[in-house]
């Protein structure tokens, strides 16, 4: 068992020869309390209350040399919850108690609407602090689940990825909204998965709750819900800054601080952070080009008012401009198999090993399907781009203390963009806009929650959220484009063969595609207003019990068109 002292909570003055005093006494505690457990079990072991006056009595003695070695430094002495803490700690390792049991009254969540101590919240809960996502260089939401129990983030571009809790939640490579696991972020629910592909820095904690919360607030999420906690702004100044290098030439930079605008009223905070680096596949027809590279930068910035101790407003407003990640394309491909299950031969008429061994592909002597197309060592596309995303958001928190009740008000904005263009997977002219969309994402908020109790039987929270949204799909743009070699891959075998016979055929397999461009808008616009209570009833010291309940109207429309945008 490591047993760790926060630091500035031993002072050790080497000028004074009385302070050598404390470090026996500070180790006569410390091995007592780490002993004590076998010594209550031990047939012989002198009863739990004489080691518990033995306890008191060296604490007693450690306070005394505290307040000596004070009174020579013209310091104050320690606090008293300071040495009540010590004291509570040899206790609770007195009576069998681990550490981290004994820390659990100090960690709190707010998963639950409220800060309550991590022991006392009826639920499955996983806190991981930003202190520890920042030293290991984990800010993005893999990163994080990598680091809570039965959480998984199951991989796609910044558009189609998943979460899931204990296996249940993965959905296929889609845009999921309203999904099963959900994000909150300073308490903005995030309804539209892609909003939490971009990277979470200066955090103070992540918890992860499982179970259905939408009775704690927020939007509705069954499976469990990952909530984001950042640093908020402090009347104490400060900064605190890092720079990180990695493999692949990646480098990261974070810088965050802040402190008071005016003493005792108004605090601000600002962070910012770039995430710059290499994938790991390279693209051989342009090797500056790599895949799952990162490309990031985003800023943040707070302000808090506090007028008194009942009232507090907390702005903050956050932006990441654009940036380009290649993920689509980035495949190693593998020979179709030639048999079908069932025994009966593959013909391969539309496979790429068939339309790449026609003439019109051969003559690039360069370029094969064996040595190029299934290469294992890195891709050969000449027309895939990045996925252009960024995304920005703003959001005021309002809580006022009314003596037995407080109330929060909490209104959020968030924005996302999405561009792809992707490659067939050649460097042929095929594709020129292949699964090319630009989505445009809206969401607005707002939410009301009153916390309370009634003579700690029962405490309570209760609340109004309203919400809607709207994405935009290919307005303004193509889905689908294609160039002057589509013609010559996308024919049948026998339309190949028929065309390529002469040179007139050949210029029609050139000109049959080249050029068109195909587009589906689509237009979504949803809301939903919901009422929620949630309560927990201490029956009794160990037991309680929770219910919830929650009211939610929502309002679906779906908007789509197919067409020939240019022929």
């Amino acid at each position: 068992m490591n047993t760790e002292v926060p630091s500035g909570r031993l002072r050790h003055d080497k000028k004074k020869n009385k302070s050598s005093r404390r470090i026996p006494i500070i180790a006569l505690v410390t091995g007592l309390a780490l002993l004590s457990p076998g010594l209550l079990h031990a047939a012989d072991a002198r009863s739990q209350a004489e080691i518990q006056a033995d306890i008191d009595r060296l604490k007693q003695l450690l306070e005394k040399d505290q307040q000596e070695l004070a009174a020579q430094n013209g310091t104050e002495p320690p606090a008293d919850a300071q040495s009540a803490e010590t004291a509570q700690s040899a206790r609770d390792a007195s009576q069998g108690k681990s550490a981290d049991v004994a820390n659990l009254d100090t960690v709190q969540v707010r998963t639950r609407s409220r800060l309550e101590s991590l022991k006392d919240v009826p639920a499955s809960v996983s806190v991981v602090t930003g202190k520890e996502l920042q030293q290991q260089a984990g800010y993005d939401l893999g990163a994080i689940t990598k680091r809570t129990a039965n959480v998984s983030r199951n991989t796609g571009n910044s558009r189609t990825y998943s979460l899931s809790i204990r296996g249940i939640g993965q959905v296929g490579q889609t845009e999921a909204q309203d999904p099963s696991v959900g994000v909150i972020v300073d308490g903005i629910s995030y309804a539209y998965n892609p909003l939490a592909s971009f990277d979470f820095y200066d955090v103070d904690k992540v918890e992860v709750a499982r179970g259905p919360q939408g009775t704690q607030g927020g939007k509705n999420a069954d499976i469990g819900v990952i909530n984001v906690t950042t640093r908020r702004p402090s009347f104490t100044p400060g900064v605190d800054y890092s720079l990180v290098y990695g493999r692949d030439q990646t480098v990261t930079g974070q810088v965050a601080g802040g402190g008071p605008i005016i003493d005792d009223l108004l605090a601000w905070r600002g962070s910012l952070i770039a995430d710059k680096g290499n994938g790991q596949i390279k693209n051989t027809y342009n090797p500056d080009q790599t895949f799952f590279n990162t490309d990031r930068v985003a800023g943040r910035a707070q302000f808090l008012l506090k007028p008194s101790d009942d009232f507090s407003a907390l702005l903050s407003v956050e932006i990441q401009p654009t940036g380009s990640e290649n993920y689509n394309s980035g495949t190693f491909f593998t020979p179709t198999p030639t048999t079908f299950s069932d025994g009966q031969k593959n013909p391969l008429s539309t496979d790429a090993s068939t339309r790449l061994a026609r003439s019109w592909f051969t003559q690039q002597g360069s370029y094969s399907y064996l040595s190029n197309y299934l290469s294992q060592t890195g891709v050969d596309v000449n027309n895939q781009q990045p996925l252009y995303t960024y995304t920005n958001g703003a959001s005021t928190q309002l809580n006022w203390n009314l003596g037995n009740y407080a109330l929060t008000s909490i209104t959020g904005y968030r924005g996302y963009h999405f561009n792809a263009r992707n490659d067939e997977g050649t460097p042929f002219n095929i594709s020129l806009q292949g699964g090319g969309k630009v989505d445009e994402y809206k969401q607005l908020s707002q939410e009301f929650r009153l916390n309370s109790q009634i003579d700690g039987v029962v405490d309570y929270v209760v609340g109004l959220y309203l919400f809607k949204n709207g994405v935009d799909y290919s307005h303004g743009g193509w889905v689908s484009g294609w160039g002057s070699d589509a013609g010559a891959w996308f024919a049948s075998n026998a339309q190949y063969a028929a065309l390529d016979a002469d040179g007139n055929g050949r210029y029609l397999l050139m000109n049959s595609l080249n050029g068109l461009n195909k587009s589906q808008p689509q237009s979504i616009r949803n809301h939903s207003e919901a009422i929620f209570a949630n309560a927990d009833w201490h029956l009794s010291e160990p037991l309680t019990l929770t219910t919830g309940l929650r009211f939610t109207q929502e309002g679906r429309r779906n908007q789509g068109s197919s067409y020939i945008a240019d022929n």
